[in-house]
């Protein structure tokens, strides 16, 4: 792939609770870009993957709440979380390739893996890494009714819950460890800023509140 092909997309990956959908939003409103969200085309990126694949997507999706948070290992958890963002890259780059070229794409989610986005970059302030810490994590995990929905479908919902944490600390902690190696930005949510302090240090990251007006024309 030419570098040149993707020189007009942003790149904002991370774990869950660190504000990466909001921001995404922000950004893509206050610059007029096209806003990507990779949880938004799950569903359709799992009826694209052909029957026959052995597929990572298909398996989690098929899973129980109990199989996925209590039957296994958080190692094995971690493992095929992971592998299922791997799998899931490809066609989220189907998806952004097919976009238009004449606007930029802000592009957020899990899935963007540091050491998949990394290569790709012609440029390293296109993209960046938010992850919460553990405490900002549960804090705000435990506001999303989805979360309720899911892990009252467990036998023991307190356990289900407590190793779902887990499990996305893990995550956490992999997620600046590759961003790090890969010399990507990665940056720590505490609570301690608001979501306009964090939308503004993102923005300057990125290097947009200094971009030209044409960068995508």
């Amino acid at each position: 792939m030419h570098m040149g092909t993707i020189s007009h997309i942003y790149w904002i990956g991370g774990s869950s609770c660190g504000g990466k959908t909001t921001i995404a939003k922000n950004l893509a409103e206050k610059y007029g870009f096209f806003f990507y969200s990779c949880d938004q085309h799950m569903n359709d990126h799992l009826n694209r993957i052909p029957p026959e694949k052995n597929s990572m997507l298909r398996k989690i999706s098929e899973m129980s709440m109990n199989d996925i948070f209590l039957s296994r290992p958080l190692e094995e958890q971690l493992a095929e979380y992971i592998e299922w963002f791997r799998e899931d890259f490809n066609i989220i780059l189907e998806d952004l390739l097919a976009l238009p070229k004449t606007t930029c794409v802000v592009a957020e989610g899990n899935n963007l893996l540091p050491d998949l986005v990394g290569p790709l970059l012609n440029n390293k302030n296109h993209a960046i890494w938010l992850t919460p810490t553990e405490a900002f994590q549960v804090h705000h995990y435990t506001k999303r009714d989805l979360v309720s929905h899911a892990i009252n479908q467990c036998d023991n919902p307190e356990k289900a819950f407590e190793n779902w944490m887990k499990r996305d600390s893990l995550f956490a902690r992999w997620i600046e460890e590759s961003a790090s190696e890969h010399q990507l930005h990665v940056f720590r949510i505490d609570g301690s800023t608001s979501v306009q302090e964090n939308t503004t240090m993102v923005e300057h990251s990125l290097q947009l509140d200094s971009m030209e007006n044409d960068r995508c024309l």
